[in-house]
């Protein structure tokens, strides 16, 4: 009977829950305007614990039916104490200060940064406890969550300490300080906007002597563009299917009844860019030792490499992030460069274009410029849907090379043991033509760009006391 009813009532108000829903947030609405008549919209005051309060309307019906002087004590008590305790929260919640002091110094993956967090109280009421809220996103959180106190016309310090593990933005904020009345009753929380950021760089370390670099620098790449000097050198030969016909020496041709070309110095220094993988779906693992993070670090790592070289060689960076938009820094010289190289990969997100189609996008950039060689950093493919991604960027890479231009492979391995993949045939045939230089991503560099710190230890004397102690240390 009872299941029946309830059915019918259903049928008959079928809105009669969600209206009750709505009441009820109508009131709730209406009770947070209340408790918050008359401060910003930052700071927000409700009951921690909000039953008693229900307790005030029955005791004052129970008077008017019942008249004694024990319900309205109660009534008066109840009152009294959730008003002095809201009046505690208000005036201090109203007044609250944060603020914070950021590092002003270069930050890498592995840097370990210290900042400076103060709470200020300026109310004439002690803060029992305040505790400190990070809203940024867990990904990029700088600071953990965190219970203080702090006196009457006073300040509260502390330091937050993080190692970074992550390239990119480390967000402080917005910052919410939440704190209560002694009793527990009411709380308030406040909410601080600002975001203060440091920009994480990654690691730029040195790669083996044995890589590609040093390879092309010494001329013994055998897939190295020929006559890409600018200085006529005084040498005849046959012409070749790969040689341009601005370069065919005309009297001798005539003289011998064939095409001869004239030999050109080769340029001195390597012009090169470096082209790096940003898909989503082709990289594996998270973290420092996932394939994403360690190719960003080899191809910053190659740019400063190559850079650093005293032959006025010339470097540049293709990738394209989650915007799907093309970043492409034409090959230059000079340190400038690589500052501009590290501050894009420090901020950049993987996203949906593949290399093939950034290779296929940019095909004419890279085959017009004058002695200009390309590097692949990709991962090396553990599914089969990866493999297929790589089959299509080795075709555009070949197509490339066939148009005169060096190719190289830089491939990150997930792990230190054999892949689950094999690769087909075809894949790896071709693929060797370009003579792939593979790097597991547990494999440990030495770092290139350091610089020295000052940390400060704390030591503790026989009697009791501690003693600062200020320190140089070098942080690669």
């Amino acid at each position: 009977m009872t299941a029946r009813r309830s059915t019918n009532i259903r049928q008959d108000f079928p809105n009669l829950g969600s209206a009750i829903q709505a009441l009820s947030s109508r009131a709730k609405r209406l009770a947070g305007r209340l408790w918050t008549y008359g401060l910003d919209n930052r700071t927000n005051i409700r009951p921690a614990v909000g039953w008693p309060l229900w307790l005030v309307p029955f005791l004052l019906a129970a008077q008017l039916v019942s008249p004694g002087g024990l319900w309205l004590a109660l009534a008066i008590a109840l009152t009294l104490i959730y008003g002095t305790a809201y009046a505690w929260v208000r005036i201090q919640i109203a007044q609250l200060e944060f603020g914070c002091t950021m590092p002003s110094r270069l930050t890498m993956v592995g840097d370990t940064v210290e900042v400076q967090c103060r709470v200020a109280n300026p109310s004439s009421l002690p803060i029992i406890w305040c505790e400190f809220l990070d809203s940024a996103s867990l990904r990029f959180r700088f600071a953990a969550n965190r219970v203080v106190a702090c006196p009457d016309r006073a300040s509260t310090e502390w330091t937050e300490t993080v190692l970074c593990q992550r390239r990119g933005w480390l967000r402080l904020g917005p910052v919410r300080l939440r704190l209560g009345d002694p009793l527990g009753l009411m709380e308030g929380t406040r909410t601080f906007a600002q975001q203060h950021e440091i920009l994480v760089y990654p690691r730029i370390v040195r790669l083996p002597e044995c890589s590609l670099v040093q390879q092309i620098q010494s001329g013994s790449w055998r897939q190295r563009r020929r006559l890409q000097g600018a200085v006529k050198a005084p040498i005849l030969r046959e012409y070749t299917p790969s040689d341009s016909l601005r370069h065919v020496h005309w009297p001798s041709t005539a003289r011998r009844g064939e095409l001869t070309v004239t030999e050109l110095e080769t340029e001195p220094g390597v012009s090169m860019t470096v082209a790096l993988d940003l898909e989503n779906s082709a990289h594996v693992g998270d973290g420092p030792t996932g394939t994403l993070e360690f190719s960003i670090m080899i191809a910053g790592s190659l740019v400063a490499q190559v850079l650093d070289t005293r032959d006025q060689s010339r470097c540049g960076l293709l990738c394209a992030g989650s915007d799907n938009a093309i970043e492409l820094f034409s090959p230059v010289q000079g340190p400038r460069l690589l500052w501009h190289v590290v501050h894009a990969l420090a901020g950049i997100a993987p996203g949906e274009v593949t290399l093939a189609n950034l290779l296929n996008r940019t095909r004419r950039e890279l085959s017009q410029a004058r002695g200009n060689s390309v590097m692949v950093v990709a991962a090396f493919p553990s599914s089969p849907g990866q493999v297929a991604l790589m089959e299509a960027w080795v075709s555009e890479l070949a197509s490339l090379q066939q148009a005169g231009v060096a190719c190289g492979v830089i491939l990150c391995r997930f792990g230190s043991g054999e892949p689950d993949v094999t690769l087909p045939g075809p894949v790896e045939t071709a693929l060797a033509a370009f003579e792939p230089r593979v790097f597991d991503t547990s494999t440990v560099f030495e770092p290139v760009l350091t610089h020295r710190r000052q940390t400060t230890r704390y030591i503790t004397t026989p009697f009791g006391g501690t003693v600062a102690v200020t320190e140089q240390e070098l942080v690669g």
